[in-house]
């Protein structure tokens, strides 16, 4: 069984997705390779997708969540996707000369797509004769995202959970193509060591409370706005903050750490072992991607949301609420107010994660696997 994972690199969340499911099945003994759309063959569209996407969210933010809440909900029916943005990037002459060769050479049975880009055009591609491949494509946020209609050929749409169903049945998708498995991230945030054993792991006091701040892999967010106004919460605690590839916000940090010689305070760069700060962290206070909850959520932690999330980050937030598993806190001096409202009542973290096991597949890579396995594995010849 050959298993082609094709993606996009915006952000981390979508090559996150892909990599967790390619080791799962390398693990087993199956063929397995990821295919990043755009950053193989059209560098032009991949800074678009990566570089020009977060410096525009950075710079015009509300210009940007303007424009993807007229795209999310325009009438599909009336407007069809041709004369919009997606289809002048999905239309990468160059990409899609590299996906066809990859399926000449890998010749895939399974093609698992992380993004609606990849999922449109192997629907395109398999009309076109060009792959006889199953497709598998996953609802990567917690909200089925825009143009997801142009995506009902695949055989598969794995979901988060039931709550989308009727959503997308509307759009035309058929009960039995939607698997509710959740999003596929690394197992290793399915694993869990104490608090106390991790925090000692890290240098951390192992009985003190301990919030980390985590504002995704490319380091979007202000992390020092946070710092600042969390050096002010009154009652004691810890502070775990991973900063990605940021390493300007990470100086920054470091400086007013030392300037106002601040205890109790890790602040790391680009961190490999975040399974490890969130099982010493009581809560996660940052971005809310549709991976970066359900790392957080298979680890038990409830997030503090601390400004207007952007995109589809913001459904995630109205939905999460709603539910209440994580906290909206609108600003930084209100995410410290948050913070020091959780250290008085310490039950209310409690309750917050009893609503997030409620909602958390911690076993949707394994179960997908599973399913790829038991319905299309065959025997490995050695």
């Amino acid at each position: 069984m050959n298993v082609m994972i094709l993606t996009v690199s915006s952000g981390e969340g979508h090559n996150a997705m892909g990599k967790a499911l390619m080791t799962e099945l390398q693990s087993r003994g199956y063929n397995s390779k990821l295919v990043d759309y755009y950053k193989e063959a059209d560098p032009l569209r991949q800074w678009f997708v990566q570089d020009f996407y977060f410096w525009t969210l950075r710079n015009f933010p509300r210009i940007s969540h303007r424009s993807y809440v007229t795209v999310q909900q325009r009438d599909f029916k009336k407007q069809p996707s041709r004369f919009s943005v997606f289809s002048m990037m999905l239309k990468s002459k160059k990409s899609i000369q590299n996906v066809i060769q990859q399926l000449k050479d890998f010749q895939p049975d399974i093609i698992y797509c992380t993004h609606v880009y990849t999922a449109t055009l192997m629907c395109e591609l398999r009309r076109q004769g060009k792959t006889n491949a199953k497709i598998f494509f996953m609802v990567s946020d917690y909200v089925v995202h825009p143009y997801t209609e142009l995506t009902t050929d695949i055989d598969y749409l794995l979901t988060p959970n039931h709550d989308f169903d009727k959503e997308l049945m509307s759009m035309g998708f058929r009960q039995d193509q939607l698997l509710p498995f959740g999003i596929t991230v690394n197992p290793k945030f399915s694993n869990h060591q104490s608090k106390e054993f991790a925090r000692e792991a890290l240098g951390l006091q192992p009985n003190l409370p301990t919030f980390m701040i985590m504002n995704g892999g490319v380091g979007f967010g202000n992390s020092l706005r946070l710092v600042k106004e969390l050096s002010k919460v009154e009652l004691p605690f810890q502070l775990v903050i991973v900063n990605g590839r940021n390493e300007k916000m990470k100086k920054k940090i470091d400086d007013f750490i030392q300037k106002h010689k601040i205890e109790n305070v890790l602040n790391y760069g680009f961190a490999t072992n975040v399974d490890q700060i969130m099982d010493a962290s009581d809560a996660l206070i940052g971005k809310i991607g549709g991976v970066a909850i359900t790392e957080a959520f298979n680890k038990g932690l409830t997030i503090i949301v601390p400004t207007i999330p952007p995109f589809q980050e913001y459904s995630n937030m109205v939905y999460l609420t709603a539910r209440d598993a994580i906290i909206y806190a609108g600003s930084e001096a209100k995410t410290a107010e948050v913070v020091q409202s959780l250290l008085v009542t310490p039950g209310r973290i409690d309750e917050l994660q009893k609503n997030v096991a409620a909602l958390r597949r911690p076993n949707a890579t394994k179960d997908f696997a599973d399913f790829l396995v038991n319905q299309y594995g065959k025997e490995l010849n050695h």
